[in-house]
């Protein structure tokens, strides 16, 4: 009579051939969020992990591309044929330290041209993260170091450069390439975010549908986009004020040398409004660029002119008779597209708006006009913004002041 105990080792053995024919299963979600459990707390690459997973499941590693696999065959090659655990090396501990001091005579110029300059912190003037106003582009201040560098002086790529600086969001994963080499970062400010709207897909269609129609009728129709770029402030006599550009109304001078003599942009009453009007050609196909054409910058006083439908319709109109016309009179097609923002002077669903879109429909003598706005807060869909960035650069570290005028008229104003 069999034992209990030649019972159990009988029921082991059974248990075990039957575990080595089953198939083990593992889903990549198990084997992810094993790794990111371990991976806070453990100072381990996540390649090693993954085969430690894969030997406490026993199951096959999946990959999930060609140099992820190529990854692991190298750890398990190491982990078998070696006897050295230094050989595992996670190089972006290397972040930071002077290993190769190729680029050091190109930093060492970019950090005294930082030192040249008076850094900003945040837009409110508060915090210890300094800002680079006066380079536009990574592109920009790499062009402008290297013209500070002696000849034959080795020039890394824009993204070494990028990565010297301190990261946008030290929480994200991306943040440990960085170098923290320079207390400076590039971001783009809070006011320039683009905003959510559930109107924008339709907006977003109704402009692919625009733009094929303008393609489909390239000899018959004209495509424009209108946008008034934010007020220029203008001084008082005698006292010139900054153009207010964002990022460099704040920075004027170095921290050493001639002393500000403009005024802080919050004190002003005069302005200046310029009216872009974008003038495309339109492409052979609708999926190429709408950016080619000519651009157009008329200015108005914004006390003495004030901005309203009717005074855009005869700016545009002048224009288009101008540079757009045969006779001076009739546009040279009979078919005029726009695409404005939402602001009331250009809000299609405004009575006025419309009034002055039937006065442009008649003085042009056109046989079809077609009108489309954006969605609210999402001006920067309009071609016109693309010019902006241009007039940016004109009014970098400029102030302005208006003249004086008669007695009679300073009072009024």
């Amino acid at each position: 009579m069999k034992t209990c105990l030649q019972i159990q080792q009988k029921n082991a053995k059974i248990t075990a051939e039957i575990m080595k024919s089953l198939p083990k299963f593992s889903t990549r979600a198990m084997r992810r969020d094993f790794i990111n459990k371990y991976a806070k707390h453990v100072k381990t690459p996540k390649s090693l992990l993954r085969h430690m997973y894969n030997e406490l499941t026993q199951t096959e590693s999946q990959d999930e591309n060609d140099e992820q696999k190529m990854l692991n065959e190298r750890v398990a090659e190491i982990l078998l044929e070696s006897d050295d655990p230094q050989l595992l090396l996670d190089y972006r501990e290397l972040n930071g330290k002077s290993v190769n001091e190729k680029y050091n005579i190109f930093f060492n110029e970019m950090g005294q041209y930082f030192e040249k300059q008076l850094l900003p912190v945040n837009e409110r003037r508060h915090g210890n993260e300094l800002y680079l106003p006066l380079a536009i582009s990574v592109e920009d201040l790499k062009s402008q170091v290297t013209k500070q560098c002696p000849p034959g002086t080795p020039i890394p790529s824009s993204e070494t450069i990028r990565l010297q600086f301190m990261p946008g969001n030290p929480f994200q994963k991306t943040a440990l390439r960085y170098t923290g080499r320079f207390n400076v970062k590039f971001r783009v400010q809070t006011r320039q975010a683009r905003l959510y709207h559930p109107d924008g897909r339709y907006v977003a269609t109704m402009f692919r549908y625009l733009k094929q129609f303008c393609v489909r009728f390239r000899e018959e129709s004209l495509f424009i986009c209108l946008d008034d770029k934010a007020i220029v402030p203008v001084g008082d006599p005698g006292v010139p004020i900054s153009t207010g550009v964002r990022g460099h109304n704040k920075v004027m001078t170095p921290a050493s040398g001639p002393e500000l003599v403009a005024a802080d942009h919050d004190f002003h009453v005069a302005g200046l409004v310029p009216s872009v009007v974008l003038v495309t050609e339109a492409p052979s196909s609708s999926n190429d660029s709408f950016f080619t054409g000519k651009v157009y910058v008329t200015t108005k006083d914004k006390v003495f002119q004030s901005s309203h439908p009717f005074r855009h319709t005869t700016e545009l109109i002048r224009i288009l008779r101008e540079h757009h016309s045969s006779d001076n009179v009739n546009l040279e097609v009979p078919i005029l597209c726009m695409m404005t923002d939402g602001g009331p002077d250009h809000r299609v669903t405004y009575e006025s708006v419309k009034a002055s879109l039937v006065q442009l429909l008649m003085q042009l003598d056109l046989d079809m006009l077609i009108a489309i706005r954006t969605a609210p807060n999402q001006s920067w869909v309009n071609p016109a913004e693309r010019c902006m960035s241009i007039l940016n650069l004109a009014l970098q570290h400029v102030a302005l002041s208006r003249e004086k005028m008669s007695d009679e008229m300073e009072k009024k104003y």
